[in-house]
């Protein structure tokens, strides 16, 4: 996540990690979420284009 949210940035995206609460089974703290963007579709997938949807 490190790397993606550096790689994101060096490009010029906004970036932002989503800390978890801690309320259920992820320990307070917890970084569970990265977003990009908004950017262009080009500029975003070439940071999380890899990256395999769920």
């Amino acid at each position: 996540m490190n790397k993606l949210k550096e790689a994101a940035e060096d490009i010029g995206l906004p970036t932002f990690v989503v800390a978890d609460a801690g309320r259920t089974q992820v320990a307070s703290g917890s970084r569970t979420v990265l977003a990009v963007g908004p950017g262009s579709k080009s500029a975003v997938d070439s940071v999380t284009g890899k990256l395999r949807l769920l």
